[in-house]
């Protein structure tokens, strides 16, 4: 995907703060750092692009080539301007996977960053070495995870709750009286790869 390859958050003083830096990614050889605090965005203060409206389009089109400047205050307090070139990275979609031992039993970990389409492969990856495991009880992590495609969410909804839930509904769509035909229900089903 066409990225400049780090995820923000909002901290306690609602600073947008950089959560995660993807290696091999623009972000990560300008030397973004987690915990660094973004100021400016193309010279607009982050308070104003708040007032605006306009973190739908302050980084620009999601093409190759895009320059994308940052000044950025650092941990240690230095303030630095940076710029970022946008251009093709390839994202860990399951950056983490861990199998902790908790009273006796397998306990398994999941960090999950993004519902992309390469997610449903790692996912399964992920969840085969857990059951190999004998994993039962699973610990997700989705803290910096900006969402995506819905065929993702479901194959992760499956896999989490599928082999209790098999038949039972994941979700419904309904809309209003004028486009009713559009309403939608999943069950969830078991995979190979459910615990």
């Amino acid at each position: 995907m066409v990225s400049l390859g780090f995820r923000t958050r909002r901290d306690a003083d609602d600073r947008v703060v950089v959560a995660t830096v993807d290696a091999d990614t623009p972000a990560a050889a300008a030397g973004l750092r987690r915990g660094d605090v973004i100021r400016t965005i193309g010279g607009l203060a982050t308070e104003q692009i708040d007032d605006e409206e306009r973190w739908g389009d302050i980084y620009g089109e999601a093409e190759p080539g895009v320059t994308v400047d940052l000044e950025v205050e650092h941990q240690d307090g230095e303030v630095t301007v940076v710029e970022l070139v946008k251009d093709w990275v390839s994202i860990d979609v399951v950056p983490e996977t861990r199998v902790l031992q908790q009273g006796g039993r397998p306990v398994g970990y999941l960090a999950f960053s993004t519902f992309v389409e390469t997610s449903t492969a790692a996912l399964d990856q992920a969840f085969a070495e857990f059951r190999h495991a004998g994993v039962r009880e699973l610990v997700v992590d989705v803290r910096y995870n900006g969402g995506g495609l819905i065929v993702v969410a479901r194959h992760f909804m499956h896999l989490l709750a599928g082999a209790a839930a098999e038949g039972e509904v994941a979700y419904r769509v309904r809309f209003n009286r004028h486009f009713s035909e559009e309403n939608d229900e999943r069950q969830l089903m078991r995979l190979d790869q459910t615990l």
